[in-house]
């Protein structure tokens, strides 16, 4: 089969997990024998805004290009803040991109092209790819039902007003009469866009991320001597770290003589939060190699997913199950279907450090061999693998 992915990023430029998340399925449908195209911007391509610069990672074939536009998604997060709603506007049917999309696709000729995170890109996206094949939208974030991606701003979730109602009616009309099927990693997310008028009248269905899988699992070790915990994230408001602080301070592990909590990964509250700790029992490690996560990982015997926003389906858990152990996750957003009360992790209310310090509590005197178990046979379901095989699935039902 013929694929075109659509990504605003792909690796070695990246922000977060979707676009590597990008890179392991394009890789692995490689693997499958399918040929697969990537289009996606690019930095410093020599100011050529017309030309394709054509590369082929891991056998991948990578158009980047730099869409006429004030900041490309890379620069997105640097940009000063003055140039962003003039951003946002060029954001919302850019006929630059419509073109290039359309020039490459006329090239590679897809089967099928899949849409991933579009910000930096526009809506010409979708009418673009519909002219060459069906079209299939995987959902990372909220960009189609708020300016706000992430519906959260000035350290708050934001629920879109009268004034997102004109937003909303104008992505219904520029993406969903080019769109066959929209899927999403978690329910919420899905049920949020139907919420608001979005979906209605689109074929979708949720489909879980997967991860790659060493299956070396660590043999669980009992609490005797020291209860682990580890945070592993940006470090931005949204993400929490604050809440997890103020109940890790105060508590008291019930059974092992001491706790201790591990927070990994970088992000602009990273000062305020270390000036905020006055505990030994705490570590600030920074961004880490991925063979250092992996140890951090195994060695945990609790992971903890403090958000405060509607979080999606956050790959962090993924990767904790995938090493057996255990999360601890606020229950908001796409969280709670993946967490197990009891059986692969526990929840709390979000914001509520006494409430997430009553769940310590009761994680370090419950966490056995059992729970153990069910977290890697849950991790199970949850591989790349499968995720490939259900997306092949997909794509031949719409072909």
């Amino acid at each position: 089969m013929n694929i075109a992915l659509l990504s605003n990023l792909y690796p070695p430029e990246v922000i977060g997990g979707a676009e590597r998340h990008v890179q392991c399925v394009a890789e692995r449908l490689v693997e499958r024998d399918h040929q697969v195209s990537v289009i996606t911007t690019g930095t410093d391509l020599d100011g050529d805004h017309n030309q394709f610069n054509r590369e082929n990672i891991n056998g991948v074939n990578v158009y980047r290009f730099e869409p006429f536009t004030v900041y490309t998604p890379l620069e997105h997060q640097d940009a000063p803040r003055w140039q962003k709603p003039i951003q946002h506007f060029a954001d919302l049917w850019n006929p630059h991109v419509y073109w290039m999309v359309k020039k490459c696709l006329s090239s590679v000729r897809p089967d099928i092209s899949h849409i991933h995170n579009f910000g930096g890109l526009s809506n010409a996206v979708f009418p673009a790819s519909s002219l060459y094949s069906d079209v299939l939208h995987t959902i990372h974030d909220y960009s189609l039902v708020s300016p706000h991606a992430s519906m959260f701003t000035n350290g708050k979730i934001i629920e879109p007003g009268l004034a997102s109602r004109v937003y909303q009616r104008f992505n219904r009309l520029t993406v969903e009469p080019y769109l066959d099927y929209a899927t999403a990693p978690s329910q919420f997310m899905l049920d949020m866009h139907r919420q608001y008028g979005l979906l209605e009248n689109i074929e979708s269905g949720r489909l879980r991320l997967g991860i790659e899988h060493t299956n070396e699992y660590t043999n669980w070790e009992p609490t005797d001597n020291e209860f682990r915990c580890l945070f592993a994230g940006q470090l931005t408001y949204q993400k929490g770290v604050d809440v997890l602080i103020d109940a890790f301070s105060n508590f008291t592990a019930p059974t092992a003589p001491t706790a201790r909590l591990d927070i990994l990964g970088k992000g602009p509250e990273r000062e305020t939060l270390e000036s905020s700790v006055d505990d030994t029992r705490i570590t600030f490690h920074g961004f880490v190699s991925e063979a250092e996560l992996h140890e951090r990982f195994k060695d945990a015997h609790l992971t903890i997913v403090p958000s405060r926003w509607y979080d999606n389906s956050p790959m962090v858990i993924y990767e904790s199950f995938m090493h057996g152990t255990p999360v601890l996750g606020a229950e908001i957003g796409g969280i709670p279907e993946l967490i197990e009360e009891g059986t692969t992790g526990y929840l709390f209310e979000p914001e509520d450090p006494e409430k997430l310090r009553v769940s310590l509590k009761r994680a370090e005197q419950d966490i056995d061999e059992s729970i153990h178990s069910n977290v890697c046979a849950r991790a199970q379901e949850l591989t790349l693998t499968k995720h490939v095989e259900d997306l092949i699935e997909l794509y031949e039902g719409l072909v």
